[in-house]
């Protein structure tokens, strides 16, 4: 394994060789995850076009559910309001400015 390993770092074309051969591999995984990523969008999409279009009472209860994590978000949001406080404020603000100057 040493030797192979030797061998890959000695000599340039191996090298180059072994590169192509990771960034084919690695195209086609993002391909195929990719894929996969637009059969679930698509599949969700079906499952919220029936809730929407067959079953307004579950379509209903997502959206309330939705409008609750909301409301959660935002309670938690003032509740941590304090302890975040300065902080977050000033990056914001020092990031502004910096972005003024520079433009």
């Amino acid at each position: 394994m040493e030797s192979i390993l030797e061998n890959l770092m000695n000599n340039p074309l191996y090298m180059v060789g072994a590169i192509v051969l990771v960034l084919v591999v690695l195209i086609f995984l993002v391909k195929k995850v990719f894929k996969v990523l637009m059969i679930i969008l698509v599949l969700g999409g079906i499952f919220l076009g029936y809730l929407y279009f067959f079953d307004q009472e579950a379509f209903q209860d997502l959206q309330d559910k939705i409008k609750g994590g909301k409301e959660q978000l935002k309670e938690f949001d003032e509740a941590t309001k304090d302890y975040r406080g300065g902080s977050v404020d000033e990056a914001i603000k020092d990031a502004q400015e910096k972005l003024k100057k520079k433009f």
